[in-house]
């Protein structure tokens, strides 16, 4: 005896999967759908390891910037950078998802607030491949954000102090990391529509953090 399952991944990375049937531009409720069916399993696992990786990376650089610093200010280094993240956290939450890859946007440079506090992206395809959903993928790249962050404490170790480099953190990812992001990761972005391919984060992460350090 014998049971089939019925499943169709799509892999076209553009658009919905052609069998995603959601609940609306709301992102879908999980109270009444199952929000995974229209996802594939393995990718989800994929992207939930690599963001957990990458989650390791602000906390890394605490210690690499502490062991750098002197005695004096090693723990403070830490508390920069840990600091640094859940500032992130936070002004990612807050609207720093929605000005980086907000799908309907279409000026090129930043993304509206359509996705304010997370708003519409429960169970909907997200931007980055329609096999995992949106929910994932703002994790995913919040890890971004937060490396590049803890990064950027750095370029002031053992010359500021904790509280204004936090409120310093929180305008940087809004004013400086979103809209880098939005140009080449977002679909309607003007450097994602000119064909840069970036996809290991050379412009919003690497360039971003070494040109805040020149000054």
């Amino acid at each position: 005896m014998s049971s089939t399952v019925e499943y169709y991944p799509n892999y076209g990375y553009v658009g919905a999967p052609a069998n995603y049937n959601g609940t609306g531009p709301n992102g879908g409720d999980s109270a009444i759908v199952n929000l995974n069916q229209w996802f594939d399993p393995g990718d989800q696992a994929f992207i939930i390891v690599s963001a957990c990786m990458v989650l390791l990376m602000p906390p890394g650089l605490g210690f690499l910037y502490s062991g750098l610093a002197r005695r004096k200010s090693a723990l403070s280094m830490i508390w920069a950078c840990m600091g640094s993240f859940s500032v992130s956290v936070f002004q990612w939450y807050f609207w720093g998802y929605s000005l980086a890859f907000s799908s309907t946007a279409e000026n090129g440079y930043i993304g509206n607030l359509h996705h304010f506090g997370l708003m519409n992206t429960l169970g909907t395809p997200s931007p980055g491949s329609p096999l995992i959903p949106e929910l994932l993928y703002s994790f995913y790249q919040l890890q971004f954000c937060a490396t590049t962050a803890a990064i950027v404490v750095g370029a002031v170790a053992e010359r500021g102090r904790l509280v204004p480099m936090m409120v310093f953190i929180f305008f940087w990812a809004t004013l400086v990391y979103c809209p880098v992001a939005c140009w080449v990761w977002n679909v309607n972005g003007w450097a994602f529509k000119y064909g840069v391919l970036d996809y290991a984060g050379g412009g919003p992460v690497e360039i971003v953090s070494d040109l805040i350090m020149f000054p």
